[in-house]
């Protein structure tokens, strides 16, 4: 699964860089949305990805997720510090050119990143017929809670 995950992640960020690429570029209304339609394709393959990377690692997977959507969030805040900057420097329409070559560049960053990735297969947990999952009784509440909500 890792490695359809890792697939799958390459292709969302060369579909990612296509869109923003083409924004750069774009000076007909037609062209804008089709990038826009491109990168939410490309943001749905991301997502799906970078979940099923995290699920596959078997290990601190709450810890793994949290740090995933941390570091999200903080690039998000340092995207919109980012992008106050830029358009308060530029006019309008020359501004956004210039937030998108950027957004490009980084885009492009994580599209090298992700192709240079080498695809390990991780250690799967298999557990055989005759073992049977015991919990504690503190766990079995937190999982009744679970199943009630």
């Amino acid at each position: 699964m890792a490695g359809s995950s890792t697939q799958i992640l390459k292709i969302g960020n060369q579909s990612h860089e296509g869109g923003i690429l083409r924004k750069v570029w774009a000076d007909q209304f037609s062209l804008l949305m089709t990038a826009r339609v491109l990168s939410a394709i490309a943001s749905i393959f991301l997502g799906i990805s970078i979940y099923g990377i995290i699920a596959d690692t078997n290990t601190n997977y709450a810890q793994q997720l949290g740090r995933f959507s941390s570091n999200s969030n903080l690039g998000g805040l340092i995207g919109v510090g980012l992008s106050f900057y830029i358009l308060s420097n530029y006019e309008l329409l020359p501004g956004w050119k210039v937030l998108y070559t950027v957004c490009g560049a980084a885009a492009l960053l994580t599209l090298l990143y992700t192709l240079t990735i080498r695809t390990a297969e991780p250690k799967r947990l298999v557990k055989s017929q005759t073992q049977r999952v015991v919990l504690s009784p503190e766990k079995r509440r937190i999982w009744m809670m679970d199943l009630l909500i």
